[in-house]
């Protein structure tokens, strides 16, 4: 059996990853250092050097979209469709669990999932039902209330108001809208992955049914598990009956019995915020970082992509001597982070300015090249972003934005200087353009931009 297609990308520390022996597995790494790659190859490698079959696999990450590009890889990797394999984030997952098991999940057979707005017309509704004053009891707030708690894997009957009438009340409203939701037949985000849980929980046959299936769990980004993730994935890798968050008392009876389990867990460890950092706290005021304590409750981003208030659970401080990377702003705003944060941003048409950027662009079996294009291209129908429009023509792989500039004259000259720095193109593009990406801390496994339309078969 020819192996080489996947070990011979990869380095020795990614390939000491993917030849681990069955067991559990932790792999830390920073960013840059490609634990996506690890997780694909390892899948691949499970199928073709360990024999297992891709029913056997449940691999979990936090978007649809890298889900996606997983699978592909993978199919790429074995020359084969994955149809087989169980790839996809933790509510989609969730999702699947329960369209299937709909009747032991105690749902209607065709329920419907509420996004953050219809969620939000529903709590008003609640709230209307109870006769508060919405200036009150703000319908997002409660939201933020309900979904926090859910994640933390609360029902309400499991919510003590510690005699504050406030959280009393917030308790009341977060049980009236469990009953509406259940008979209008709708789940909202944060209860698919609760409801998945609370499935196996109570239907220990059925847990132990895919714990024999999915002997093999793999998790991209695990540091950036909640609870509710946390818990489900115990429940699936871990042998036999497993108390469940918020402090369920352990009922599952033995037919949930001990089955091997070889969870397989890619993080990453050192992300960090520079002291002096602004966090906003969920009463709208800021503080910073060094100055936020266990207990605090501090906007945060969450799987549904909502930002709402979480607690914080502990705070690490640590020194370091490496490098660090600092976005500046237009208003004057900045941020400093490890390398290994991603930021989030993106070019809006009809509000960005017109700027020139030097890319960097990779095809698969073509390589690594430059280029100068600009937010706004000329001659199109509608307008589009330049560096889409280009990747999507010669179907680019990914795309990333190494420097922006407000002239093309900049541009121009930042790509002939970075073109005689690096070597690009050249021969070996693939060490040039991972030093480019490091000595600008971009992550070769995270391009600002991959096409969606692209085909794994293209020459």
């Amino acid at each position: 059996m020819d192996l080489s297609p996947i070990l011979n990308p990869l380095n020795d520390a990614q390939r000491a990853a993917v030849t681990a022996p069955l067991g559990p597995v932790l792999v830390l790494a920073g960013a840059g250092s490609g634990k996506t790659r690890v997780l694909t190859h390892r899948i691949a490698w499970l199928i073709q050097a360990e024999g297992v079959s891709p029913h056997g696999i449940l691999a979990v990450t936090f978007t649809n979209k890298a889900a996606g590009e997983m699978r592909a890889r993978v199919e790429r990797l074995l020359g084969v469709p994955g149809g087989g394999l169980w790839i996809g984030t933790f509510h989609g997952i969730a999702h699947r669990l329960l369209r299937l098991h709909w009747r032991e999940a105690n749902l209607a057979q065709g329920f419907q999932i509420l996004d953050s707005e219809d969620q939000q017309r529903l709590i008003k509704k609640v709230i209307r039902a109870a006769e508060l004053d919405e200036t009150r009891w703000v319908p997002r707030e409660v939201q933020w209330f309900i979904n926090a708690n859910k994640d933390e894997g609360r029902r309400p009957g499991q919510l003590k108001d510690e005699n504050d009438p406030t959280r009393r009340q917030l308790i009341r409203l977060y049980a009236a809208y469990e009953a509406a939701c259940a008979s209008s037949g709708v789940v909202d985000f944060a209860e698919l992955l609760l409801r998945a849980f609370e499935l196996w929980r109570d239907n220990p046959a059925l847990l132990s049914h895919y714990r024999r299936r999915f002997q093999h769990v793999l998790v991209d980004e695990f540091q950036d598990t909640n609870a509710i993730q946390y818990e489900w994935i115990r429940q699936l890798a871990a042998p036999g009956p497993e108390a469940p968050p918020g402090q369920h008392a352990a009922s599952a009876p033995s037919a949930a019995a001990a089955a091997a389990s070889f969870p397989f867990v890619v993080g990453d460890d050192d992300q960090c915020l520079a002291a002096g950092t602004l966090v906003t706290l969920a009463d709208g005021s800021k503080r910073p970082i060094e100055a936020v304590s266990p207990g605090d409750l501090v906007m945060s981003s969450y799987g549904s992509g909502a930002l709402r208030p979480a607690k914080v659970t502990e705070r690490l401080a640590r020194e370091r001597s490496g490098r660090m990377l600092t976005l500046y702003m237009r208003s004057g705003r900045s941020i400093c982070s490890t390398p290994e944060h991603t930021h989030f941003a993106g070019y809006l048409l009809g509000e960005t300015p017109q700027t020139y950027f030097l890319y960097l662009m990779h095809k698969e079996r073509v390589g690594w090249r430059l280029g100068t294009l600009q937010v706004y291209t000329n001659g199109q129908e509608k307008p589009m972003v330049g560096f889409k429009q280009r990747s999507a023509q010669e179907h680019a792989d990914g795309t990333w934005i190494i420097r922006t500039h407000s002239t093309e004259n900049d541009a121009r000259l930042d790509e002939m200087l970075t073109s005689l720095r690096y070597g690009l193109p050249s021969l070996d593009t693939d060490s040039a353009a991972l030093r480019l990406l490091e000595d600008v801390g971009l992550d070769p496994e995270q391009p600002h931009y991959r096409p969606r339309g692209r085909n794994s078969n293209r020459h």
